[in-house]
This record gives structure tokens, C-alpha cells and sequence, in this order.
């Protein structure tokens, strides 16, 4: 409708030109002669003869006029097309970015939602096997506690009390790590302050080992740069990296963790805690950062959400985290976290 529009007023004033054009040329030939009311033949043949040379011309000259203006015409008409046809290919391109943006958006809520529906399928599992054994657990050894009480056998019974202070204990943590988990799930802006790292990683470490008496156990730790970020996930952190360390611990010998920070001119460092135990195979270096991934027998700590929740709080701070087979055993968690700038041989403030 547009390019009509344009040709209709395009072409108007060449036609209104091309017609003044012709009767000008029509009346050329014709004069007025005053007084002389009649014109003999031969002096009209003649004056025919004397203009029209002239009438040549300027019917010439009126046709190149036309020609230059209908020539004018359809360039004005060719410059509108091509103008028309780049501004609509720049919408159509425009929308095809949109369409692709689009297509990419769904593409990526398509694989969260897999993840999410993998990660609830993971979770049924976990809490209706995990739950269920803890539950099992306490109304076998509570039945046992019963038939021990009613034959006197005191010493039996307190024995069986224990493992279902256990069994509920260990359903108690499997539930602290669900919620803690889930909730990190729903984070979407954190607190910021400069962490000392090192004073929560000993401050974890005082609250596991006064938690859990069964095992020996030392934390070294060299000078580590402060952090910054939301100091209680940096507490959690602390605590599951260790509490990590502690379950694959070796029985025949005593526990050591070893924490330290290595300077990195271009990524600006990396966090490593090493410890001395079991470690894993190469193939489960990636595996034991999902969710509900658990390397030990089931009914033996917790319900593998620990460095789930560590990778989740480090992806929080825009950092990363992986594992590594420690050189003299074990198993070796590099992490990278924001520093607040300040060097790692300068003392720390606490905060």
C-alpha cells in the first residue's frame, strides 16, 4: 500500500507535465496577428515552413524532459523499494533474534526443569530410603529394647538405646541437609562482608569434633586471604568440606586436613583442603558433587548432600569447585571464592 501511495504521487506530477508539455507544443505553431483577420494559404505554408524546425526542437526537448522525469520517477520508485525492503529485512531479522533468543530461553528452562525433575527424583529416593532405614532401624531396635526390658537384661538394652539414638540422630541430619539444601535452591540475592576464612573453617572444626568423638583428627591451616561474601554460607562451607573429610576418613589412622590458598596471577587464586583418607576413584571426581550421591554404604553417614550444598554455595559466589586425587593420598576439594583484597600474608580481621 505504501509503494502505491508513493507511485501515485511520484507519477501525477510527471503526467500533469508530460500534457502542459503537448499543448504547448500544440500552440506553438499558432500566432496572433493583430489586424490581419485572415491569413492567405501561401503565407501559412510558408510561416509552417519557417517554424517548424522549431516545433521539432521543442517537441523534442519536451519528450527528454519527460523522459528525464518518468527516468526521475521510477529511480525515486527503485530507491523507495530498496528502502522499504532493507527496513523490513531488519525486522525480520530483528524477529528472528527475538525467535532465537526465545528458542534458547526454552532450551535452557527445558534442561533446568530435567535437572530439577532429576534432582526431585533423586530426593524421593534419598528420603524414602534414607528415612525409611532410620525409621526401620528405630522400631527394630526399639521392639528388641522392649523384649529386653521385660526380661530384665538392662545392660542389653541400654546397648540397643544407643542405636536408636543413632538411627535418630543420623534421620535428624538427613533432614537439617534437605531443608538447608533446598533452601539454597530459592537464594537470589546475598549478604556481603569481608569472612576470615580461616577463623570459620576453626570454627567448624571445634563444633564437629565436639559433636563427634569417634575419630582423631588435625586441621592445619596456612595464612589464608579474607573473602567476601555471606559469612554464614562460608561457616556451612567450612563445615561440610570437613564434615566430608571426617566420613571418608581411614580408621587405621588419624585424620588430617590441610587447608591453603594458592595465589593465581590471572584467576586470583584457588582455595585447597586436602586430607588424608580414603579419597575416590577418578570416575566419581565429578559425581560426588550431585545431589544424593553417596560413595559409602547406605546406612553409614549422611545423605550425600554435603559437597552438593559446597558446590551450591560456591556457584552462589561466581566461583567454581572441583576435586583432585591428593599426590600422597586422599582426595584434594579446590575451590575458588571473591577476595576482598587483601593480600594473603596480611593479617585478617575478624568478622
Amino acid at each position: 500500500m505504501k509503494l502505491l501511495a508513493w507511485t501515485g504521487r511520484l507519477l501525477l506530477p510527471a503526467i500533469l507535465f508530460l500534457a502542459l508539455s503537448f499543448y504547448a507544443s500544440a500552440q506553438s505553431g499558432r500566432q496572433d496577428w493583430g489586424g490581419q483577420p485572415e491569413v492567405t494559404a501561401l503565407q501559412e505554408k510558408g510561416l509552417e515552413e519557417k517554424t517548424a524546425p522549431f516545433r521539432q526542437y521543442r517537441v523534442s526537448a519536451h519528450w527528454l524532459a519527460g523522459g528525464l522525469l518518468t527516468l526521475i520517477v521510477l529511480v525515486a520508485l527503485l530507491l523507495v523499494n530498496i528502502r522499504q525492503r532493507i527496513k523490513a529485512n531488519r525486522q525480520l531479522s530483528a524477529r528472528n533474534k527475538m525467535l532465537h533468543q526465545a528458542k534458547e530461553e526454552l532450551r535452557e528452562n527445558l534442561e533446568r526443569l530435567e535437572n530439577t525433575n532429576e534432582n526431585l527424583n533423586n530426593f524421593l529416593f534419598a528420603a524414602s530410603h534414607d528415612l525409611k532405614e532410620s525409621v526401620r532401624s528405630m522400631t527394630s531396635f526399639g521392639q528388641l529394647l522392649e523384649r529386653k526390658l521385660s526380661e530384665g537384661e538392662v545392660e542389653t538394652a541400654g546397648h540397643y538405646l544407643g542405636f536408636i539414638i543413632e538411627s535418630g540422630k543420623r534421620m535428624d541430619q538427613a533432614l537439617e541437609k534437605l531443608l538447608f539444601f533446598s533452601g539454597l535452591q530459592g537464594i537470589d540475592q546475598l549478604a556481603r562482608a569481608a569472612v576470615n576464612l580461616e577463623q570459620s573453617a576453626r570454627r567448624a572444626w571445634d563444633g564437629l569434633q565436639r559433636e563427634r568423638k569417634d575419630y582423631s583428627g588435625s586441621l592445619e591451616i596456612a595464612p589464608l586471604p579474607e573473602v567476601f561474601g555471606d559469612p554464614d554460607l562460608f561457616y556451612h562451607l567450612a563445615i561440610y568440606l570437613l564434615e566430608n573429610a571426617i566420613e571418608f576418613r581411614k580408621e587405621e589412622k588419624g585424620l588430617a586436613v590441610e587447608l591453603c590458598f594458592r595465589p593465581d596471577s590471572q584467576a586470583g587464586g584457588v582455595f585447597v583442603l586436602k586430607d588424608n583418607g580414603q579419597g575416590v576413584g577418578p570416575e566419581y571426581l565429578e559425581s560426588i558433587f550431585m545431589p544424593f550421591q553417596r560413595l559409602n554404604p547406605r546406612g553409614k553417614g549422611g545423605a550425600g548432600l554435603g559437597l552438593s550444598i559446597c558446590r551450591r554455595i560456591v556457584e552462589l559466589h561466581n566461583g567454581r569447585i572441583w576435586a583432585e586425587a591428593a599426590e600422597e593420598g586422599g582426595l584434594a576439594i579446590f575451590f575458588s571464592l571473591p577476595l576482598s583484597g587483601k593480600a594473603a600474608d596480611e593479617p585478617a580481621i575478624l568478622k
